[in-house]
């Protein structure tokens, strides 16, 4: 899968090619290491990966860009959501939206499921590489125990007593 910096080198060798600074696109892919067979469609029109799969996801760019805002305003939090989270802010989003109806066989309208499917929350981890999914472990039932407020008064009582020893 291409990273957006691949995709830029991509479009900085073809402005290159078309700007005269190279005459063949075969020299205006080798300072910039992208392939010349990619180059080469990319002139003739066709579109990169990524924005042909565009019209085959459920969630549009900027509905993505969203999400991608609050996991990490939630992880920044100290709270990442889980998988499981994660797809349900998306059928949220698709359930605001207005649903598509499809034509059955019989002619009658028939509305189609505005969910994502099992697998989206992994391929939208893919699609977007300044996120990585996090596993929380969880905490040692000693220390849960521990951090009750009597041990921490009692814990802080000490540090005071051993920081105003030292003033």
């Amino acid at each position: 899968m291409a990273t957006s910096d691949q995709r830029d080198d991509v479009n900085c060798a073809l402005a290159d090619y078309q700007s005269g600074k190279y005459h063949t696109l075969h020299k205006a892919a080798a300072p910039w290491h992208v392939s010349k067979t990619t180059l080469s469609k990319r002139h003739q029109g066709r579109q990169n990966r990524a924005m042909c799969n565009q019209m085959q996801q459920k969630l549009t760019r900027t509905e993505e860009e969203e999400l991608v805002k609050h996991v990490r305003e939630q992880t920044k939090a100290g709270y990442p959501p889980s998988v499981l989270a994660l797809r349900q802010m998306a059928n949220v989003l698709l359930a605001r939206r207005p649903s598509e109806d499809a034509i059955s066989e019989s002619g009658a309208a028939v509305l189609l499921p505005n969910t994502v499917g099992v697998n989206w929350a992994e391929k939208f981890y893919r699609r977007h590489d300044e996120i990585k999914t996090i596993k929380i472990r969880a905490m040692d039932s000693l220390r849960v125990c521990g951090a009750n407020p009597g041990c921490l008064l009692e814990w802080f009582d000490i540090v005071k007593e051993n920081i105003t020893g030292v003033l």
